[in-house]
């Protein structure tokens, strides 16, 4: 067990530096990209990769995690997965192309056409990208897996940046995400030690689908959920509005959900080899949603505090729309926080169905409020009806996974008082800096600096009190040494 708490602290620590450096280079890549083209641009952009994202979730099978949560044959499980990739990939490609004119009806743009089987390459280059990849983060070896990421998200942003640059197109966004895949692929067989052969194992195909098929409802359910929202402002609101609204979840949801999905993604194999002992699951709970909270917490309050400044100074003229949207989803994440935690135990503990039903409610809830205040407040509307919906739903899983543990939902939320006191003194103490300071480059990053000193010291001074606000980072140290 030590042993198994060191590897997954470690592992976290590069999975933390990839999602601060993936992040960080995808939050560059877009400010720029902002600067350099017209917000319709950006929408037209999106709206292709709406397109792309719903055939390929709609079509997710659920092989890693299968593969990961799955003891047996690691080889013979990775021949039956690449089987099964190079089929869909092809399947994906090819209605990409064929159905092209569909969202192009959907969105009210015919450019949408050519730019949909522009991006119908993607699927064809993940068609020999290797499957072993996987094979990381079930060893924790997320130093790896690290390097994969990164690889892509680098050729992505030096060539979506540079022709954008040169060409002023949005031609210059589907090169730069054609370059990310194809860098994705080269760099995949480069680093895994497997070298899977696609093979036609029905038996252990129908083993991985078994498992997989809760999954592939929870990913239709799941885009639903977070991407539906993109699409009914594209419909409703247009490319210009389409892309203010995602501006605000780049910046407000985003890097929030990124940090939450990082200790979540590193707990599910530490979850899976431990799923028999009831209380090493609920120390590990506990403290999975500790670190979450703690990071996350403060990153969404300082967000929703700062955009008048920052939207300005970083976007430029032109994105003010941006602002509020970006204040009101910036606080969903915090209600995502605790509730994105439960999905990684559930998959180990062979719940996934779990993720799909509180998925579902997400989706109903979501479909309930969203149209409405879509149509009557545009994307300020859609931005309000997802942070309603994240705190109608978190209660709801806590509380699954309250009764999976056989534990009250007071101890399941300890971990969660502290980093929310400490968050709303930090609050209280950047308010007036905002309008204090000038809207330029400096009075943000004094706006920031003073949250984050704020933040320290409040964090610091309610651990020496009965809330312990430290223990889960002192845990995760501990298990480092």
């Amino acid at each position: 067990m030590p042993d198994l708490e060191g590897r997954a602290a470690r592992g976290g620590l590069w999975a933390a530096g990839e999602t601060a450096l993936v992040r960080g280079l995808e939050l560059v890549r877009y400010v720029a990209i902002a600067r350099l083209l017209v917000p319709s641009q950006i929408g037209l952009f999106t709206f292709g990769i709406i397109t792309l994202s719903v055939v390929k979730q709609f079509s997710n099978l659920g092989i890693d995690a299968a593969i990961i949560a799955q003891d047996g044959d690691i080889d013979r499980q990775l021949d039956a997965a690449f089987s099964l990739q190079i089929v869909r990939s092809l399947v994906l490609a090819s209605l990409l192309y064929v159905a092209a004119p569909i969202p192009a009806a959907v969105f009210g743009d015919e450019s949408v056409v050519r730019l949909v089987r522009l991006i119908a390459i993607i699927p064809l280059i993940d068609t020999v990208e290797n499957p072993a990849t996987v094979v990381f983060e079930k060893e924790l070896n997320f130093r790896r897996r690290s390097l994969f990421r990164i690889s892509g998200v680098l050729a992505n942003a030096a060539v979506s940046i540079g022709l954008a640059y040169r060409f002023r197109s949005v031609d210059a966004l589907v090169a730069g995400v054609i370059a990310g895949a194809a860098v994705h692929t080269v760099v995949s067989h480069l680093l895994t030690d497997h070298s899977p052969w696609p093979s036609l194992d029905t038996e252990q195909m129908r083993t991985l689908f078994d498992y997989g098929k809760w999954l592939t409802g929870s990913s239709i359910v799941s885009w639903i959920y977070r991407e539906g929202d993109d699409a009914l402002v594209g419909a409703v609101v247009g490319s210009a509005g389409l892309a203010y609204y995602r501006s605000a979840f780049q910046f407000g949801q985003a890097p929030q959900s990124e940090l939450t999905g990082v200790v979540s993604e590193v707990a599910f194999p530490t979850y899976a080899q431990v799923k028999d002992d009831a209380h090493a699951l609920l120390v590990g709970y506990r403290r999975t949603l500790g670190v979450a909270v703690t990071a996350v917490f403060p990153a969404a309050a300082g967000t929703a505090l700062v955009a008048p400044v920052f939207v300005p100074v970083v976007l430029g003229p032109g994105w003010e729309p941006t602002i509020r949207p970006l204040q009101i989803i910036a606080l969903a994440a915090v209600g995502h926080a605790v509730a994105a935690t439960a999905g990684s135990l559930w998959q180990a503990l062979d719940r996934p169905d779990l993720s799909t039903k509180t998925q579902t409610l997400s989706m109903v809830v979501l479909a309930v409020t969203a149209v409405p205040a879509t149509l009557e407040y545009g994307v300020v509307g859609t931005a309000a009806a997802v942070t309603v919906t994240a705190f109608v739903v978190a209660p709801v899983r806590i509380l699954l996974v309250a009764r999976l543990l056989d534990t009250s939902i007071v101890s399941l939320l300890t971990p969660v008082a502290g980093p929310a006191l400490a968050t709303l003194l930090m609050a209280a103490a950047v308010a007036p800096t905002v309008t204090a300071l000038p809207t330029t480059l400096l009075g943000l990053l004094g706006s920031i600096g003073v949250g984050v000193v704020a933040y320290g010291v409040a964090i610091l001074v309610l651990d020496v009190t009965r809330l312990d606000t430290l223990a889960p980072v002192r845990e995760l140290l501990d298990a480092l040494t």
